[in-house]
């Protein structure tokens, strides 16, 4: 009974996201300050001040980005960032993968076992899907290799191998064809073509097509709703309706 509610939640939660996203208004990016490696809703993968060389992670306070735990834990730094704003999880350099507690990061899995994560998912370094149920890492079969991951628990977006984006229905992958990706959030994609000045086009699906909107990015994370991109400077937008 219970997964047979997730299960209905999700399918009404994707109409809902779907409707809402395909007749909203014209869409308008805000530029945040500060720099980024990669993004999620409302936290950061940045360059250390102090090492170039070495990735802290900041959170989004509404004003300012502030300094987040993580030198103790991830002593190497952070690699990639996804889920929400209250639940983010991380993979480090050591491709470890941590979940936020409120307070710290938990280690989740010790590494190296990923290339990417988002809220509760990882891509695996064989570039299978797993998925965390509270107690256990399921695996979470996709049609052909998955190079990223992308959205919510219970919306996972992923782009393959051959840069075809599918999205988790709540039992079986399926594809959403027409914009070649090279990352995917729940609902978006960054696309592998040319933008504009600032990386590649940006996609977002209506619930019937992919949608071109303005501006250009290497990096999607947050939710339909929330959406945050990087661009090819490095450079920090969100997305305004």
């Amino acid at each position: 009974m219970y997964k047979t509610c997730v299960q209905a939640l999700a399918t009404a939660f994707v109409f809902a996201v779907c409707f809402m996203v395909g007749t909203a208004g014209a869409a308008d990016w805000e530029k945040l300050p500060g720099t980024a490696k990669d993004v999620g809703e409302g936290w950061i993968i940045t360059a250390d001040p102090s090492d170039p060389d070495r990735n802290i992670i900041q959170r989004w306070n509404g004003v300012a980005w502030e300094n987040m735990p993580g030198t103790t834990v991830m002593p190497d730094g952070a690699l990639r960032i996804g889920g929400t704003y209250l639940q983010p999880w991380v993979v480090d350099s050591n491709r470890s993968v941590y979940r936020w507690t409120g307070s710290d990061w938990e280690l989740m899995l010790s590494g190296p076992v990923a290339n990417d994560v988002g809220e509760g998912w990882i891509v695996n370094l064989s570039n299978d899907v797993q998925r965390w149920n509270g107690f256990s890492w399921d695996p979470m079969a996709a049609p052909v290799s998955v190079v990223a991951i992308g959205g919510t628990y219970l919306q996972p977006w992923v782009v393959d191998e051959e840069d075809n984006v599918h999205r988790w229905t709540g039992s079986v992958w399926e594809s959403v064809p027409g914009a070649p990706a090279s990352d995917a959030s729940e609902g978006w994609a960054i696309g592998t073509g040319p933008g504009v000045t600032g990386g590649n086009t940006i996609w977002r699906w209506t619930g019937s097509e992919w949608q071109t909107i303005g501006g250009a990015a290497v990096r999607v994370g947050g939710t339909a709703l929330d959406t945050w991109v990087v661009n090819a400077v490095d450079d920090i937008y969100r997305l305004q309706f």
